[in-house]
C-alpha cells in the first residue's frame, strides 16, 4: 500500500475537473481519511499531510489546516522528520498561511530560523538589503533567504 501512496496523493492533489465546486472538499476528506487510517508512526502520513497542504494551498482553505497545526511538533517526533523533511513543511504551511492572508505564521519564521536556506537562496540578488523579492520570487520566501 505504501508504495501507491505517493501516486494516490499526488493525483488527489490535482483539481476535480467533475466537480469544481465540491471538488477541493472531497479531496481533502479522502485524504485526511487516509492520513487518519495510517499507524501514527507511519511516515506515509508526512506524504499525505504535504498532499493535503497542496490541496488547502491551492484552493485558498488555510482555516481548514489551522487546528490542525497544534500537532505539528508530536506528527515530526511520530514521523521521525529530517531538517529538509520538516523545513518543506513548515515553508509551505506559511505559504499557505501568506496566501491566505493569515498574519499568524510567524511560528513558522521560528522553525526556519533553525535551519540553513535553501541552495537556491544563495542566488538571489540582495542589493543594499531592501526588502524587495525578485520578480516571480514570493515576498515570504526571499525573507526566508535572507535569514
Amino acid at each position: 500500500m505504501n508504495m501507491f501512496l505517493p501516486r494516490i496523493c499526488q493525483n488527489l492533489s490535482n483539481p476535480v475537473t467533475s466537480s469544481p465546486m465540491n471538488g477541493p472538499a472531497m479531496v481533502l476528506t479522502v485524504l485526511t481519511t487516509i492520513f487518519n487510517i495510517l499507524q501514527y508512526f507511519n511516515d506515509v502520513r508526512y506524504h499525505v499531510f504535504l498532499a493535503i497542504i497542496s490541496v488547502v494551498k491551492s484552493h485558498g482553505l488555510y482555516e481548514v489546516l489551522k487546528p490542525q497545526l497544534k500537532n505539528l511538533d508530536r506528527w515530526i517526533v511520530e514521523w521521525e522528520s529530517d531538517e529538509d523533511e520538516q523545513q518543506k513543511m513548515f515553508l509551505e504551511i506559511a505559504m499557505a498561511a501568506d496566501d491566505a492572508g493569515e498574519a499568524e505564521y510567524g511560528i513558522f519564521i521560528s522553525y526556519l530560523l533553525v535551519f540553513s536556506p535553501p541552495s537556491h537562496c544563495h542566488s538571489l540578488p540582495v542589493s543594499n538589503m531592501k526588502l524587495s523579492a525578485p520578480p516571480g520570487t514570493s515576498m515570504l520566501i526571499y525573507f526566508f533567504c535572507l535569514i
